[in-house]
Order: structure tokens, then sequence, then C-alpha cells
């Protein structure tokens, strides 16, 4: 099964409620997401809170991904958009 399949299968299975499934999607695309935080934040404290709070909403948003973009780069646009406010405070 490719990677693009294999993703497909796991946001269907995500939507349909599998957490098991979700928590795959988290584990292979957070490290991306993480390292872009961490580029705007600059600071671990402030990346750990964001991430965090960039999950949480990935969860709840779900439903919204529409698959015109992998889930990597969804879950890593939706991380900057939440980081972004931060630049606003140096």
């Amino acid at each position: 099964m490719s990677t693009n399949t294999l993703e497909r299968v796991l946001v269907a299975e995500s939507k349909a409620g599998d957490l098991a499934a979700f928590t795959e999607l988290i584990r292979r695309s957070t490290p991306s997401a993480l390292r872009s935080i961490r580029a705007i934040a600059r600071n671990a404290a402030d990346a750990e809170d964001l991430i965090r709070d960039t999950l949480v909403n990935a969860l709840k948003e779900l439903g919204s991904f529409d698959q015109r973009s992998t889930f990597t780069t969804w879950l890593t646009s939706n991380a900057v958009n939440n980081a972004l406010p931060l630049l606003n405070f140096r």
C-alpha cells in the first residue's frame, strides 16, 4: 500500500472515530509541524503549548480536512497559523 493510500485510509478511519488511526496520523505528521512551530516560537515551552493546541484543534477540525493536501501539510499549516501571533510579541 502506498503512503498516500495509507494516509487516505487513516484519514477515513479517523473521521469514522478510530482513535488508533488518528494517533498514527499524528505520529507521522507531528515532527514536521513541531519543526515549523519551533522555527517561529524559538522557545521550547511555547512550541510545546502550540503543538498541543494544534493537535487538539486537528481532532476537532478533522471533518473539515478535504484531502486536497497531505495530512502533514494540513497539520503543519494549522500549526504555523497558530504560531504566527507570537511574531507580534517580539
